[in-house]
């Protein structure tokens, strides 16, 4: 029976440089996270014979290894973990990282060891490190989403039926990325940077999909757990949002409930004030989300298990076995590592509401 392998595809600007990374190859982790922040990755490399710094660095990227670098940062990168015979003989699995952007190189040692850092959202335009003041006047979230991504040359995407409409939200001072990350959180929707574009989407969308796999306990698909139950900041009971139009004076009024409330009982409410919306029917769908937003971190989990390309960020996973940690849970991040150890996956997971 063949012997299961994995091994790592690279690629730099364009050029395949998977060989020589696969003969120095340290360790490689990727960390695919389902909202708010950029996908990233690290290749550590030994370099005892002085060619990733003297030679490589030097010749390939054309710049010498600095303290800052900033001839090699923004370079483009591709990876992919490519694994043989994994499931059964024959087989081969690919889990495509994404596109990323050099953002650091680091040398250590002794053992020499140089180490590349990445990350999924190109910083060439600033859009997360310049400060901007803007007044955003008449827009919907989508709107905002597409002109900052137009800006930054990077793809959009918006998956969500619920597309709020503002008069007016100030940019005050910050980066474009951390205002769309504000205006989603308030929003109710969620915001993650993969493969070259912003998505804007509906978490309860995803949450919806038929799970990818069931984890049993006892079945051997894992090699460490922690699961946990919260309820710090995570169990509200409803939440209501009230907004007074200063045109009209009328109240706008929604409310939406958890699943397990009880007229008569403590009632733990999640009350916003802050957002403008302009019908009852858009202040309920508005409470939905935040209700949701607060309160799905009530279960939690973290699992270490063999190398599985299949498990990404956003996918469902089935718990049985697990007493009252059974149920649906969505993959909040997972972290794919390529050692000479071999290729392990730890994933975190947090609970379908």
């Amino acid at each position: 029976m063949s012997a299961r392998r994995s091994r790592i595809q690279i690629a730099i600007e364009g050029t395949d440089i998977s060989e020589s990374i696969n003969q120095d190859l340290i360790s490689l982790r990727y960390t695919d996270s389902e909202e708010d922040e950029a996908d990233d990755l690290q290749i550590a490399l030994n370099d005892r014979e002085g060619r990733w710094m003297n030679t490589w660095l030097d010749d390939a990227l054309i710049a010498q290894l600095n303290t800052d670098i900033q001839k090699t940062k923004g370079l483009a990168i591709t990876a992919s973990i490519l694994c043989s015979d994994w499931t059964r003989p024959g087989e081969t699995m690919k889990l495509d990282c994404g596109k990323f952007e050099l953002d650091s190189i680091s040398a250590s040692g002794p053992p020499a060891t140089i180490t590349l850092k990445a990350n999924s959202l190109s910083d060439k335009s600033g859009i997360k490190s310049t400060k901007r003041s803007k007044s955003w006047e008449h827009y919907k979230l989508s709107g905002v989403g597409k002109e900052i991504a137009t800006r930054a040359g990077i793809g959009f995407i918006f998956d969500s039926g619920y597309d709020p409409s503002f008069q007016q939200k100030e940019q005050n001072d910050q980066t474009d990325i951390a205002f769309l990350k504000r205006l989603c959180n308030d929003a109710g929707c969620s915001l993650k940077i993969s493969h070259g574009r912003i998505i804007i989407f509906d978490q309860s969308k995803y949450d919806n999909h038929s799970p990818v796999a069931t984890l049993t306990k006892g079945d051997g698909s894992y090699t460490r757990y922690d699961l946990r139950s919260s309820q710090s900041d995570t169990k509200y009971t409803n939440c209501i949002v009230r907004y007074l139009n200063p045109t009209t004076g009328k109240l706008i009024e929604g409310e939406a409930r958890a699943d397990d409330y009880k007229e008569e009982g403590d009632h733990r409410a999640l009350v916003v004030t802050s957002q403008r919306v302009s019908s009852a029917g858009e202040a309920q769908t508005l409470a939905d989300k935040l209700l949701r937003m607060k309160n799905k971190f009530e279960k939690s989990g973290r699992f270490t298990s063999a190398g599985n390309p299949s498990l990404v960020a956003s996918e469902v996973l089935q718990l049985a076995g697990w007493g009252a940690f059974n149920g649906r849970y969505v993959i909040k991040r997972t972290m794919h590592s390529v050692s000479s150890g071999g290729y392990t996956t730890n994933f975190e997971l947090r609970n379908v509401l």
